[in-house]
């Protein structure tokens, strides 16, 4: 018989994933191509940027798994509203429908998979909420590649279609 851990048995403050990296008050987390310094404030009621710190409602003793969840998940919140803009903008301006965003959380892959639209949904552009990290520049350039790539995909006739007679 193994021996097996069970899930109920995960600790929450367990180390994180990234043995590497330590998530505490001070330390700097990449974002928008330049970084932002953590800091653990219980005087606020949600994470919040505040020039180059994001705050984050918790208390000094907070372990590193709540620090990391905490800025993480604001992070993602970040990225899925900057990526919506810059989608509805580029489609706005090329005169289509903006596309679903979804953001992935796989840790290999490139930073964007497209789904192309169909007769019956609209695309989907599948973006990882990573790319959050990079400059803006490269964050629009990633974007306008899938954008391209959904409306060229989406753009191709219905081969088996009906055809007026």
């Amino acid at each position: 018989m193994s021996l097996r851990i069970s899930q109920l048995a995960l600790r929450l403050d367990a180390p994180s994933p990234c043995a590497s990296r330590r998530w505490q008050d001070g330390d700097l987390i990449a974002f928008l191509g330049d970084t932002l310094t953590l800091r653990l404030a219980t005087e606020v009621e949600a994470a919040a940027r505040v020039a180059r710190e994001l705050h984050l409602p918790l208390p000094p003793q907070a372990s590193e798994r709540q620090i990391q969840d905490s800025a993480e998940a604001w992070l993602r919140r970040e990225a899925e509203q900057c990526f919506g803009d810059i989608i509805a903008r580029r489609s706005a301006a090329a005169g289509q429908a903006a596309p679903k965003l979804q953001l992935s959380f796989a840790a290999k892959g490139g930073w964007t998979d497209v789904e192309p639209a169909t007769r019956t949904r609209p695309g989907k552009i599948k973006c990882n909420w990573r790319l959050i990290e990079q400059a803006p520049e490269g964050i629009e350039q990633v974007l306008a590649s899938a954008l391209a790539a959904v409306q060229t995909s989406s753009a191709t006739p219905d081969l088996f279609g009906s055809a007026a007679a």
